[in-house]
C-alpha cells in the first residue's frame, strides 16, 4: 500500500474460522514486534486499524494476526510505504577555507519515492563533477548523503552553493555559504590594534586607514604635569579629505 504522508489510512484484515478468531496488530520493530495499539500512533477496531495523519515514521510492515485457540495461529503481512517531499539535513551552513585551497561541502537528503540529487553554484549553475552521492535505504525511506570537494582556484569560487533534493513530490534546497578564511597578517595587525588600544598613559596610538576617499587619525594623548593640576588631553577625531588637510583641534 502506498499513500501520502499526513494522509488517514485504514488497514483491514478478514479472518474465518470455528470458533471466531480474533484478531491483533502489530508492527515490526527493530528487534521485537510492538503491539500497535500500544505505540501512541493508531487505534484499531477488531479487523480494522486506523492511522491518522500518517508520518514517514510510520512506513514499514504491519501484521494481522488471526487466533482462536486452534493451532496454528494466522498471520498477513501489509507493507506500507509513506510518500514524502524531500527533506534536507545540513551538518554545517559556512565553510571557511583559503585562496586556492579546498573545501568539502556536505548535505543529507531523506525521501520517498527516491530523488534526483545534485549540487548548484550560485543561482544556477549545476556542478556536474567532483561529487559523491551514496544512497541507502532505511525503514522504507531513501536516504543521500551527498559530498562535493571544491577547489578555490579564485575569488568567484567563494560564496553561496546549494544541495537540491528532488522527487515528483516536489523539489527542496538548501544554502551553505564558502567565506574566504582572513590572513595571518590581518589577524596579527588585529591582535597589535587591540593589545596597544589598551594602553594608557602617555601613549600615543595612531590608526590609519586610506582607501583613496577618506584617512581617519585617531590620537590619544595624556600628560600630567610635575604640579599639582592636570592637563588632560582627551580623544580627538580628525578627517583629512582627499586634496585637502583640515585639522580640527579643540
Amino acid at each position: 500500500m502506498v499513500v501520502l504522508e499526513g494522509a488517514n489510512v485504514t488497514l483491514t484484515c478478514a479472518a474465518t474460522g470455528v470458533p471466531e478468531p480474533t484478531i491483533v496488530w502489530k508492527r515490526k520493530g527493530e528487534k521485537s514486534l510492538t503491539a500497535v495499539e500500544d505505540s501512541g500512533i493508531t487505534s484499531h477496531e477488531g479487523a480494522m486499524l486506523h492511522i491518522h495523519n500518517i508520518q514517514r515514521q510510520n512506513a514499514g510492515p504491519y501484521l494481522c494476526i488471526a487466533s482462536n485457540g486452534v493451532p496454528p495461529t494466522v498471520s498477513k503481512r501489509i507493507i506500507v510505504t509513506v510518500n514524502f517531499q524531500p527533506i534536507i539535513h545540513l551538518p554545517a551552513r559556512d565553510y571557511y577555507a583559503d585562496l586556492g585551497g579546498r573545501v568539502v561541502l556536505e548535505c543529507r537528503s531523506e525521501a520517498q519515492p527516491n530523488s534526483i540529487n545534485y549540487w548548484m553554484k550560485g543561482r544556477g549553475e549545476i556542478i556536474l563533477q567532483g561529487g559523491t552521492y551514496n544512497s541507502t535505504l532505511e525503514d522504507h525511506v531513501f536516504k543521500v548523503s551527498m559530498r562535493i570537494a571544491i577547489r578555490l582556484a579564485k575569488e568567484s569560487d567563494f560564496g553561496v552553493y546549494k544541495c537540491v533534493a528532488k522527487n515528483s513530490l516536489g523539489t527542496t534546497e538548501r544554502s551553505v555559504t564558502v567565506k574566504r578564511r582572513a590572513s595571518k597578517t590581518k589577524q596579527v595587525q588585529s591582535n597589535q590594534v587591540i593589545q596597544q588600544s589598551n594602553y594608557l598613559g602617555s601613549t600615543t596610538f595612531i590608526k590609519n586607514y586610506t582607501d583613496n576617499k577618506i584617512n581617519e587619525i585617531l590620537l590619544t594623548a595624556s600628560a600630567a604635569s610635575s604640579s599639582a593640576s592636570c592637563i588632560t588631553f582627551g580623544w580627538f577625531l580628525i578627517s583629512i579629505a582627499v586634496g585637502a588637510s583640515v585639522w580640527a583641534l579643540r
